[in-house]
């Protein structure tokens, strides 16, 4: 039997804390999403660990990039942020060369009097490296402990020790989540290439022969050299950005031809009343895990009892595809995406009103007018950093208008972009 002297109470602290660890291991053997992870990693702690204040950024993949506040409870959040931005080198490199728990009084020499009195202003007490595979792939602030003492070595081993569990598991929910995001994207190929094969106008058929035959020769051949990963690895290397290059232009090409069967009245359109709740929901399930990838978040609410749709399925599930690539393009990771939908009355016309707003850059009101137009985009410059044809705003508009539906943005510089599509309630 465990004593009740300062020893027993001791050991059941650490009983408590193996407990939590447990139990935190297994809420993360059911797939979670990335922010769900967050949370739950935070609020394990922050009971553990006897404080009211944490935080966790990320880092984004592959480039050299600031941290990614994922979620703050307790702190400032606007604060928090700024203090994410102003830290990021600092706390990567440290970490790099001493991936264990640091306090703010140990990072004095790295920091800034200006990123000193930031971390003052949220109060700050502990930063923690999270590792995942020997790599820092992030990290993780605590304000003070609520009982005003400082953080014990045992505290410290329970941080690590938590961040090794949840650390791995964000590493490997990002490699799920792009596995998954490549097989809807394959998925959908697939469909598109289903329809194209169906289109029957010469100027369709011309366009598959001399233009998407030779494109699948050229990405069969490169994707055959890439899995055989043989040569240099800079051979390897080139032969990889020649062969997205390629996936790129083919899905260009059949945003292309889709568009022109649309316009020309050709593409088939199979009207039903369809549970907006139920696609949009599944909608977001299949998608979050590409979007969360990225370090970006999707969220997803209907209006209970929510009318049927009168639209064409398939068809409503390519524009929610051409409005969320969209917004990937043009947001920056730690974006927030929203998709809602909602029952209308309009002059006496019922309609059910899907919504997809983003917390992007905007578009300048001298723009927004031009965003539906084929071939156009908002940045249409030499020097744009964002690629593309500008087909899929385009083609959005084209397939609700066939619907019936009526497709309508409104957006503000640095205050991010809503897309509205009306759909006619069903019959």
């Amino acid at each position: 039997m465990v004593g009740v002297g300062p020893a027993g109470s001791e050991i059941a602290r650490i009983e408590h804390s193996l407990k939590s660890l447990l139990e935190l291991a297994r809420e993360l053997s059911v797939s979670l999403g990335l922010h769900q992870t967050a949370d739950l990693l935070l609020f394990n702690l922050m009971g553990q660990l006897g404080t009211g204040r944490a935080a966790l950024w990320l880092i984004p993949e592959g480039t050299s990039a600031t941290s990614i506040m994922i979620r703050c409870h307790g702190f400032d959040r606007t604060a928090a942020q700024q203090a994410g931005e102003a830290w990021s080198h600092t706390l990567r490199e440290h970490f790099e060369r001493n991936p264990v728990p640091v306090s703010i009084a140990d990072l004095e020499s790295q920091l800034s009097p200006s990123h000193l009195e930031l971390a003052a202003q949220i109060d700050v007490a502990l930063f923690a490296p999270m590792l995942a595979h020997s790599e820092v792939h992030g990290w993780l602030a605590l304000g003070p402990k609520l009982g005003g003492t400082g953080y014990a070595e045992a505290d410290l081993q329970i941080l690590q020790a938590a961040l090794g569990i949840v650390g791995v598991a964000l590493q490997n929910a990002r490699l799920h989540g792009q596995m998954t995001e490549a097989h809807r994207q394959l998925l959908a190929s697939n469909v598109h290439l289903q329809e194209i094969d169906g289109l029957k106008s010469e100027f369709l058929r011309n366009v598959n022969h001399e233009l998407r035959t030779p494109l699948a020769v050229v990405m069969a051949t490169l994707e055959s050299v890439v899995s055989a990963k043989s040569g240099e690895v800079r051979i390897q290397s080139m032969l990889a950005g020649a062969l997205e290059c390629a996936h790129h232009l083919n899905e260009l090409l059949e945003n292309l031809l889709t568009y022109s069967s649309a316009v020309s009245a050709r593409l088939v359109i199979e009207l039903a009343d369809e549970n907006v709740d139920e696609l949009l929901r599944a909608y977001c399930d299949e998608r979050r895990p590409g979007v969360t990838a990225g370090l970006r978040e999707i969220a997803c609410s209907c209006e209970p009892e929510l009318p049927a749709a009168h639209c064409d399925r398939q068809r409503l599930i390519q524009i929610l595809d051409q409005l969320l690539d969209n917004a990937l393009k043009f947001t920056s990771s730690g974006s927030h995406l929203r998709l809602s939908a909602a029952a209308l009355s309009v002059s006496g016309e019922r309609w059910v009103q899907v919504e997809f707003a983003d917390d992007g850059p905007g578009i300048p009101l001298e723009r927004l007018h031009s965003i539906f137009n084929s071939f156009e985009q908002v940045d249409g410059s030499q020097t744009r950093v964002v690629g593309g044809m500008g087909m899929g705003l385009a083609l959005a508009r084209e397939l609700a208008e066939r619907m019936g539906c009526r497709l309508d943005v409104r957006s503000a510089v640095a205050r991010g972009t809503t897309f509205t599509l009306l759909i006619p309630a069903g019959r």
